[in-house]
């Protein structure tokens, strides 16, 4: 089978039967952890390049999948830039699925340096999710033994 394309690691997948479903686009674009100064006083921020959420709020490290997810859509839109936002996502899903362990791999790798990147920025950080507030029980009825009740206004 020949196949043209200049990314050596591409090809070889290819080469080996992988579905191109299978091969993250990604392939070969750099991981923002490797390029951060060690001297930086936010390193998690400079590999992730975060700057859109509010100063006082701390969002969690990334996971593998949000590493991959992250870099794979930038190349989806590359390609489908009129594709809905949703349907992208539920490619991606279908995507990683697919991949194999190894292929995961240097992902999982990213997520880590990740971790402790962010261990670094944010030394006191603990993840409090929060409890959903009363707000979300407007449908219960107290008179109706706490049973959801249909309200017609």
């Amino acid at each position: 089978m020949i196949i043209d394309t200049d990314d050596e690691d591409l090809r070889v997948m290819l080469e080996q039967g992988q579905k191109e479903a299978e091969v993250p686009l990604s392939i070969g674009v750099p991981f923002g952890s490797l390029s951060v100064d060690s001297s930086s006083a936010t390193p998690y921020s400079d590999a992730t390049q975060t700057k859109k959420h509010p100063p006082n709020h701390i969002k969690r490290p990334m996971n593998a999948f949000m590493v991959w997810s992250q870099m794979e859509r930038r190349e989806i839109i590359k390609f489908a830039p009129d594709m809905h936002n949703a349907e992208i996502s539920k490619q991606l899903g279908k995507r990683w699925k697919l991949l194999t362990e190894e292929q995961r791999k240097p992902y999982r790798e990213e997520a880590e340096r990740l971790k402790k990147l962010h261990m670094r920025e944010y030394p006191d950080y603990k993840y409090r999710p929060r409890k959903k507030g009363k707000d979300s029980l407007k449908g219960v009825c107290e008179r109706h033994g706490g049973r959801i009740s249909k309200f017609i206004f």
